[in-house]
């Protein structure tokens, strides 16, 4: 799956969350994959410009900005062969982030894992068991 968690931010994962909440039976078990923005930040390893191929065609990624409300950075990724940009957000994420959120929505880490090619995680959480269900 890769960094699909870049493209959602907290409140859309909490809501998302919750419908999964729905729709799951108790001993579900859900998988999640997001890179430790925080943990890049404070190792001072994220890139405000970055430059890289893509179908073979050259692209620039800037950062442009930050909403720390909504836990978003505001970038643009720019091709120079064609003028285009498109304008996206990256989400902050962090494994203090996820696992409150998992926590408090009912879910439990059973495993992790670091992934260093992309710098992300892996965990695994487990629906725990509650009373009420």
């Amino acid at each position: 799956m890769g960094n699909a968690l870049c493209h959602i931010n907290v409140f859309d994962w909490i809501k998302i969350m919750e419908n999964i909440n729905k729709m799951s039976k108790k001993r579900a078990y859900l998988i999640v994959e997001y890179r430790d923005v925080v943990k890049l930040l404070y190792e001072k390893k994220w890139k405000d410009v970055m430059v890289y191929e893509e179908n073979g065609k050259k692209l620039v990624d800037l950062l442009a900005g930050a909403d720390l409300r909504k836990g978003d950075f505001l970038k643009f990724a720019f091709s120079p062969e064609n003028n285009e940009t498109i304008e996206f957000t990256h989400a902050i994420w962090s494994p203090f982030i996820m696992r409150a959120i998992m926590q408090v929505l009912g879910w439990e880490i059973i495993e992790e894992r670091e992934n260093p090619k992309w710098q992300g995680i892996t965990e695994v959480y487990k629906k725990k068991n509650r009373s009420l269900e």
